[in-house]
C-alpha cells in the first residue's frame, strides 16, 4: 500500500511503512505454524488479526482538518524602511528568500508558515513591546534560517491523539530520523541569527518569548472591548501585564521602533484584529465604559438556574455565596464604577473597581456568622438595589459574528454560512470564498445592517420571532414555530469576538427579544 503523501523523509517513510507490514508478517507466519499443527480455528483467527490490524497500523498521513482560521494582520513592509532593512539583512543572514509579506497574530512566535511561503513571515504582535530591535532581528533570522516543518512529521503528531500508542509510536519512529538533521539545522540558524548581533541577543529572545507565552494573557481584556464599545493600545495591555505579573524586563527600544511612526504604527495596525470599528482611546476609559456590562456578566455567572436575575438572588440563597459571588451582588446593586483594568488580576473581574469602604468588612463579616445578613444591611445602607434586573437596549447593534458554519432548516439547505449577531435578531450569510472569516465579519459590522440584509442570499431572523440559541458545537436556533435551524460546526469555526463574549452576546439580544432568563441561562450561560 503506498503512502498518500511522497513527501517526506524516506529512511523515516520506510521505517514507518515497515511497521504494518511486519506486524501482518507476524500473524501470518503465527498462523501458519497453527495451521501446520493441525489448529485450523486457531490460524484462522491470526490470519484475520492480521487482517484486521492493517487499518490501525497503518500510518496515518492525511493532514487533519486545519480548525479555525488564523487570524492575521498584514504589514505593508514598503511604509516602514526600518523594518524593511531588518528583514533584508535577516534574510542575506540566513541565505533566505526576503519576506515579501509580514503577517501579524496575537501569539510569541517568529515563523515562516510552510514551506510554500517560504517568502512569509508571521510574528506575534506583542514581541515588537517585549523584544528590543536588535533581538528581533535575531529571533527573524533565527525563523529564516530554519527549515519548514516536515509535512509527514507533523501529519503523524497531528493524527496521533486519535490513533493511540500506535500512532504515537510511529511519530517517534519517524522523528527519530530526523533528530541529527535538526541538530544541524538549530545551530545553522543560530549562526545565521549571530552574523547579525550576539547569541545572548537570540536566547534572550527566545527566552522572553517562551516566558510570555505562558503569563502574558492580553485576552480577557480584550474582551472588555465589546462592553466598552471602544478599544485601547494592545501594546500597552502588553506592558502593564508583564510589569504586574512577570520578572521580564522590557527593553529600552523596543522593536515597535522599527515602524515608521514608532508605536503609533504598530497600535494603528492593532485595530485590524477587530470586526467591528472601535473608537480609540485610553484603558482607564475602556475600564469605566465596561464597568456597567461587565457587572452583569459577572452576576450572570453567579447566578443559578432556578433563580432570577438579581443581586437579590445571590444574597438570599439558604447557603452563604462566596467572596467571588457575593461581590458581583454588590457591584450590580450599587452600580459600582471601574478606573482601570487591574493589570494583576487573579480572578474573573479583570477591572479595578471602584468598591465603597465598608464592603470588604461586610463580606469578612457575612463569612464570619456564615450568611449574607452583613452585606445586604451594608448594601441598603448604600442606598443598593438588591432587585435591579439587566435592562439590554441593543437596537441594531452589531454583536458578534460565528463564521464558517454548516446551515440547514428553515429558509436554507445546507450551506456554508456564517452567522452575524444583531441586537435586534440573527443574519445568516452564505460565506464568501474570496475573504477570510474576519474580513466578512469586518465587512457586516461596519456596514449599515440593511445593507448586509439585501446581500444575495440573506437570511434575517428577528428578535422577536426567536424562541432560543444554543451555541454548543456550532448553533442551533429555535424560532417561535418550533422549526429549527442547525448551524453545525466545520471544524473551520471561529467567533468573533471569543466564543464566550458571543455566548453574552447572543444572551442580550434573546433577553432584548423577550426570551425567558431561564432558558437562555440554561442554553448560554
Amino acid at each position: 500500500m503506498p503512502p498518500p503523501t511522497p513527501h517526506g523523509r524516506p529512511r523515516g517513510l520506510i521505517l514507518i511503512w515497515s511497521f504494518p507490514v511486519l506486524v501482518l508478517l507476524l500473524f501470518l507466519a503465527l498462523g501458519a505454524a497453527a495451521m501446520v499443527t493441525g489448529a485450523s480455528t486457531l490460524a484462522a483467527i491470526l490470519v484475520l488479526l492480521g487482517l484486521g490490524s492493517v487499518p490501525f497500523t497503518v500510518p496515518r498521513l492525511r493532514q487533519p482538518p486545519a480548525g479555525a482560521p488564523r487570524d492575521t494582520v498584514t504589514v505593508e513592509v514598503g511604509a516602514h524602511p526600518r523594518l524593511a532593512d531588518t528583514l533584508t539583512r535577516a534574510a542575506r543572514a540566513a541565505g533566505a528568500p526576503t519576506p515579501q509579506a509580514v503577517l501579524l497574530d496575537q501569539g510569541f512566535g517568529v515563523e515562516v508558515p510552510d514551506a510554500t511561503h517560504p517568502d512569509t513571515l508571521i510574528v506575534g504582535h506583542p514581541l515588537f513591546v517585549l523584544l528590543g530591535a536588535d533581538e528581533f532581528e535575531a529571533m527573524v533570522a533565527y525563523a529564516l534560517a530554519r527549515p519548514a516543518p516536515d509535512p509527514v512529521s507533523t501529519a503523524l503528531e497531528a493524527n496521533a491523539a486519535a490513533q493511540g500508542a500506535i500512532g504515537r509510536l510511529q511519530a517517534r519512529l519517524y522523528a527519530s530520523t530526523l533528530t541529527a538533521g535538526q541538530r544541524t539545522a538549530d545551530a545553522e540558524a543560530r549562526a545565521a541569527a549571530t552574523r547579525l548581533t550576539s547569541a545572548a541577543a537570540l536566547d534572550h529572545g527566545l527566552t522572553v518569548a517562551d516566558q510570555a507565552a505562558t503569563s502574558v494573557h492580553v485576552s480577557p481584556y480584550v474582551d472588555l472591548f465589546d462592553n466598552a464599545r471602544s478599544r485601547a493600545p494592545l501594546a500597552e495591555a502588553v506592558r502593564q501585564i508583564v510589569a504586574a505579573r512577570t520578572p521580564l524586563q522590557l527593553p529600552g527600544t523596543p522593536a515597535s521602533s522599527l515602524f515608521s511612526d514608532g508605536e503609533d504604527s504598530l497600535v494603528a495596525l492593532e485595530e485590524r484584529f477587530f470586526a467591528p470599528d472601535f473608537p480609540l482611546t485610553d484603558w482607564p476609559r475602556v475600564a469605566g465604559l465596561a464597568a456597567p456590562s461587565a457587572s452583569w456578566d459577572n452576576l450572570a455567572e453567579a447566578i443559578r438556574l432556578d433563580e432570577s436575575p438579581s443581586p437579590r438572588s445571590v444574597l438570599t440563597r439558604d447557603e452563604l455565596a462566596d467572596e467571588w459571588d457575593l461581590r458581583a451582588a454588590a457591584h450590580v446593586a450599587l452600580s459600582t464604577t471601574a478606573s482601570r483594568p487591574d493589570w494583576g488580576a487573579v480572578s474573573n473581574f479583570y477591572l479595578d473597581w471602584d468598591d465603597p469602604a465598608g464592603l470588604d468588612s461586610a463580606i469578612a463579616a457575612a463569612h464570619k456568622q456564615g450568611d449574607a445578613a452583613p452585606v445586604v444591611a451594608f448594601l441598603e445602607a448604600a442606598g443598593g438595589d438588591l432587585d435591579a434586573t439587566p435592562v439590554h437596549h441593543l437596537d441594531s447593534l452589531y454583536l458578534g459574528t460565528a463564521s464558517d458554519l454548516d446551515v440547514s432548516g428553515t429558509r436554507a439547505d445546507w450551506v456554508r454560512a456564517d452567522v452575524h449577531v444583531f441586537g435586534d435578531g440573527l443574519l445568516v450569510l452564505p460565506v464568501d470564498p474570496d475573504q477570510d472569516s474576519l474580513a466578512r465579519a469586518r465587512s457586516v459590522a461596519r456596514r449599515p445592517q440593511e445593507d448586509s440584509r439585501a446581500l444575495p442570499g440573506a437570511q434575517w431572523y428577528a428578535a422577536a420571532e426567536i424562541a432560543g440559541v444554543m451555541h454548543i458545537e456550532g448553533m442551533e436556533i429555535t424560532l417561535g414555530d418550533g422549526s429549527i435551524i442547525q448551524a453545525g460546526d466545520t471544524g473551520s469555526t471561529s467567533s468573533y469576538p471569543a466564543e464566550h463574549t458571543l455566548d453574552r452576546a447572543l444572551a442580550g439580544m434573546l433577553l432584548a427579544g423577550g426570551v425567558p432568563w431561564t432558558r437562555v441561562w440554561n442554553d448560554l450561560l
